[in-house]
């Protein structure tokens, strides 16, 4: 998932995501099932973005280092908790979370960042989420080796091929 480079390089994180060794990209490329047309986005244009680049991060290790820098700047950090509800007030947000040994705790803090995904814990728990009903939409992910790229910067564009309901 590509993510704004002067927004991590603001929050001091930037070197740390680049040393990452993340594919580098500048740009997109979309093209028809049919073969007929084709789209390229170049970053560098600033017709859509004003990055000229950006990098395709594995999630959960671009979290990673976001979870470490925020520890280095003093952040509360705690891993391997769940979340069972919360409580916001004028005065912040009381938690009620359970630690990995299964113990439950209230914890208090200023704010709460809901950063559980699709679990969508603030969502479900404020009945704030809604489904489309004939938008319902499936996923699916995997990493693949062996797969011919494109030479020099090209090789780490995003290539999407449209089909008539769907792409990859």
């Amino acid at each position: 998932m590509p993510h704004n480079q002067t927004l991590l390089r603001e929050l001091g994180v930037l070197p740390d995501v680049l040393a990452a060794g993340f594919r580098r990209k500048t740009g997109a490329q979309f093209y028809p099932a049919n073969g007929v047309g084709s789209t390229e986005l170049i970053f560098s244009s600033g017709r859509f973005t004003r990055e000229s680049e950006t990098v395709q991060e594995e999630r959960s290790k671009f979290d990673h280092i976001l979870l470490k820098h925020a520890r280095k700047q003093g952040a509360d950090v705690r891993e391997g908790w769940l979340v069972q509800n919360f409580v916001a007030d004028s005065e912040g947000v009381s938690v009620k979370a359970r630690d990995p040994e299964g113990k439950t705790h209230s914890v208090r803090a200023a704010f709460l960042i809901d950063a559980s995904g699709r679990g969508n814990l603030t969502g479900n728990q404020e009945r704030m989420r809604e489904l489309h009903p004939r938008h319902r939409k499936v996923a699916i992910f995997g990493h693949f080796t062996g797969v011919q790229r494109d030479e020099g910067e090209r090789g780490g564009d995003t290539v999407m091929l449209r089909m008539d309901n769907k792409w990859f």
